[in-house]
């Protein structure tokens, strides 16, 4: 009964994880480029969203966020902001 237990507490842990990111878009990350941003390295500005004070995504070209985070994409091609999520509230 205790492996059962065990067992059940791991997949519920990785089906977890996996349904936090399972909204990027392959477009976007290509299964590694995206991840969560901290609150505190996004400024909410009249022109859009700054990130890490370098890099401004404008208002119209942020996608919503399913979990209230804030979400972005770095393609190590570029390495300029690919997509961007925010959540609602960030307006």
């Amino acid at each position: 009964m205790k492996n059962a237990s065990v067992c059940l507490l791991l997949l519920g842990l990785l089906q977890g994880g996996a349904a936090a990111h399972d909204f990027y878009p392959r477009e976007c990350c290509s299964d590694a480029d995206c991840a969560p941003l901290a609150a505190s390295r996004v400024q909410v500005t009249p022109q859009g969203y700054l990130v890490d004070n370098r890099e401004t995504v404008p208002h119209g070209k942020a996608r919503w966020s399913p979990d209230e985070q804030y979400h972005g994409c770095f393609p190590p091609a570029t390495g300029k902001m690919g997509c961007f999520w925010a959540p609602q509230k960030g307006l």
